[in-house]
């Protein structure tokens, strides 16, 4: 104790003589901050100082407002999602069925096969395979609708009973009357060389780069037309779906872990009884149908195309695996 009042004492071993010095140093600063009676320059913290600076050198252009830091964390906040432990309670609004246009009676195959591939479609075909056999040979091959139904219901009995090649349903020792008692084996494969759902002259080149499903767009769009009319249930599930093929194609594509690995990959809607309501097939990066939000992702984007034909205002459940989830699904939009 007495060593610290010799120290006070003594001028040369006291270090009190500098006060004069640093108060001469703090005459340099604002007044507000000289006088106040609690701040020091130690006080005085950089972010302040920095303020103070901007304000003295920034030249704000008139009608301009200077900006607000209170405005700008409020903006930052709005822009990102924070996930919290508390109790979820969603508002579930209950389902507003639409009324059904499709008779509950069951019907026959064909009866099931004519409600999808409608009169339409198959008008459409045949008068575009006549085209382009005019457009390849100068004549048409005179194709028919029942010639064209026939085609059809052949390939559907061949995926039944599979043989080595089309060729062997032909075959004298191992015919297969089903098929070969229709229509002979030199007009089937000549029909099936023709059959055309576009016109190869009607779309320009910009279009047949974005859809490379473009020569069988018309038949694509219009057999998604009656899948639509289907009043939808209330349980809706958004997923892909892998339609076996293994020959040459741009489109096909190969997943590791799915049952059919080989195939074109389609994105589909459909209710919780199977029923297929709406559909796009995957066609890489440039699709022509799933429009590209920036920042959203392929999920995003996706569930958002297919669910937009649903009809608003009637409460839809909509699932969707990992995958296809993303944060602003959950949002308001």
């Amino acid at each position: 104790m007495n060593d610290l009042i010799a120290i006070v004492n003594d001028p040369d071993l006291s270090d009190l003589s500098e006060l004069d010095e640093i108060e001469d140093e703090y005459e340099d600063l604002p007044s507000n901050v000289r006088d106040g009676p609690s701040q020091t320059a130690e006080n005085i913290s950089t972010s302040e100082m920095i303020e103070e600076e901007f304000a003295s050198t920034s030249v704000i252009p008139e009608g301009e407002e200077t900006p607000n830091s209170e405005t700008i964390e409020e903006d930052e906040e709005d822009n990102e999602l924070i996930w919290t432990d508390g109790v979820f309670d969603p508002v579930i609004q209950p389902f507003v069925p639409l009324p059904t246009t499709s008779s509950v009676e069951v019907r026959s195959p064909l009866g099931y096969f004519r409600e999808f591939i409608t009169d339409e479609m198959m008008e459409l075909c045949v008068e575009q395979t006549n085209i382009y056999s005019v457009q390849k040979f100068g004549v048409p091959i005179n194709i028919t609708k029942s010639e064209l139904e026939q085609i059809l219901g052949m390939y559907l009995r061949m995926g039944l009973a599979q043989m080595p090649s089309v060729r062997s349903y032909w075959e004298i020792n191992m015919a297969y009357n089903k098929v070969s008692d229709v229509m002979s084996r030199n007009r089937f494969q000549k029909l099936v060389s023709l059959l055309h759902f576009e016109n190869n002259l009607s779309p320009t080149e910009e279009k047949k780069k974005e859809d490379k499903l473009w020569k069988i767009r018309p038949w694509l769009e219009m057999f998604r037309q009656t899948c639509l009319r289907e009043a939808p249930e209330e349980n809706q599930c958004v997923d892909e779906i892998m339609v076996a093929f293994k020959g040459r194609s741009s489109l096909r594509q190969f997943i590791q872990n799915k049952p059919t690995r080989w195939g074109f990959k389609m994105w589909a809607r459909a209710g919780s009884s199977g029923y297929l309501h709406d559909f796009d097939i995957y066609q890489g990066k440039n699709p022509h149908k799933v429009k590209n939000t920036p920042g959203k992702g392929l999920g995003y984007n996706v569930v958002m195309e297919l669910t937009k034909t649903l009809e608003s205002n009637h409460y839809f459940r909509v699932y969707a695996d990992n995958f296809l989830q993303h944060s602003m699904l959950l949002s308001p939009y």
